[in-house]
C-alpha cells in the first residue's frame, strides 16, 4: 500500500491528532493503530481522556473552536480544522467517536495509490 502526498503536510496532520490525543488524555498518551486494506490506509488515534460532548462534536473541526471542558488546556483551536483540510485535500476523510470520561477515537481514512490510479482509468 502506498500513499502519495506532501510529507510535511501529512506529518503535521498526524502529529496534531496524536498531540491532541496525548494532551487531552489522563495518561498523557494515546494509542496509534495503522490498518491498510485494498482501498484505504486507516490511522486510528485513541486516547483515554476527557472525551468530547455530543454537542461539541459538530464544531470541533471549525477554526478557533474550543469546547468549555478544554479551556484549561493550552491551545488555540486551529489544529483540527487544519487536519481536516489536509485530509480532505488528499481525498480522505476523518471520523470521530467519543464518550465523556472515557476518551476519543479519531480515524483518518486516506485512499491508497492503487485506488486513485484505478479511478482515473
Amino acid at each position: 500500500m502506498y500513499l502519495n502526498g506532501n510529507y510535511a503536510l501529512l506529518k503535521s496532520a498526524f502529529l496534531n491528532i496524536m498531540d491532541n490525543g496525548c494532551k487531552f488524555s489522563n495518561t498523557l498518551s494515546c494509542q496509534v493503530n495503522l490498518v491498510c486494506n485494498r482501498d484505504f490506509m486507516i490511522i486510528k488515534v485513541v486516547d483515554q481522556g476527557l472525551g468530547i460532548n455530543k454537542e461539541d462534536l459538530a464544531y470541533i473541526f471549525e477554526s478557533f473552536y474550543r469546547s468549555n471542558n478544554t479551556r484549561h488546556i493550552q491551545g488555540y483551536g486551529i489544529g483540527l480544522s487544519l487536519v481536516k483540510k489536509i485530509i480532505e485535500f488528499y481525498n480522505g476523510k476523518i471520523t470521530v467517536t467519543s464518550e465523556l470520561g472515557k476518551g476519543t477515537q479519531m480515524s483518518i481514512y486516506l485512499p491508497n495509490v492503487n485506488v486513485l490510479n484505478e479511478s482515473k482509468v
